[in-house]
């Protein structure tokens, strides 16, 4: 056991995740998750300022994790944990605290990720009332085929193959919409962004 677990510490995290997908042997999970275990407990204590919950939220993202690698087109794993954790914490808040929420939303702040060429986050953080407007706006106006992907990829967490089946388009241009909505997206946020601190 200890010079198999040796052997796959020395995989990449796609590594790991191809091989599991392969043989569904929960020991590459088990060392996928050490690797990151204190970024994601850290990144849970971050928004929940409790020990207690981040720990269950890590415990949680952790019983899933077999089945999430597989079903989601991950192309950097850290990030990817990254959100869900985020995610995760924002959930739990959502149903523990539900007065800090307006909408659906988290009153002070809100969170847009974008996956930049699939390889690094971009995290930008938008002010709530005026900006979320404006995210709002910026996803109006992506082409109809564009925002539906962005949507689905981005607000309801859906991997590629997932809307290739649910919106019955090729997978490739599924892709593509994807990059290219996000691109527009944040040249779009940008723009506005770049033009209100102009006006102050």
């Amino acid at each position: 056991m200890f010079f198999k677990r040796k052997n796959i510490s020395s995989l990449t995290d796609l590594e790991i995740i191809a091989a599991y997908r392969q043989n569904n042997d929960s020991e590459y999970i088990s060392v996928l998750y050490s690797r990151y275990i204190d970024k994601a407990y850290g990144v849970a204590l971050k928004y929940l300022s409790d020990r207690e919950m981040a720990k269950d939220i890590v415990m949680e993202v952790y019983g899933q994790l077999g089945e999430d690698v597989v079903r989601y087109e991950i192309s950097n794993f850290s990030s990817w944990l990254y959100v869900k954790v985020k995610n995760s914490a924002l959930m739990r808040i959502r149903k523990e605290k539900p007065q800090l929420f307006v909408n659906g939303e988290k009153k002070d702040q809100v969170f847009m990720e974008i996956h930049d060429d699939g390889h690094h986050m971009v995290e930008e953080k938008v002010r709530l009332e005026d900006d979320l407007d404006q995210l709002k706006q910026c996803i109006d106006r992506l082409k109809e085929d564009q925002k539906r992907c962005v949507t689905l990829f981005f607000l309801e967490e859906k991997s590629y193959d997932l809307i290739h089946e649910e919106l019955k388009i090729d997978l490739k241009k599924v892709k593509s919409y994807i990059q290219n909505g996000k691109r527009n997206l944040k040249i779009c946020m940008e723009a506005a962004l770049g033009k209100k601190d102009h006006a102050h």
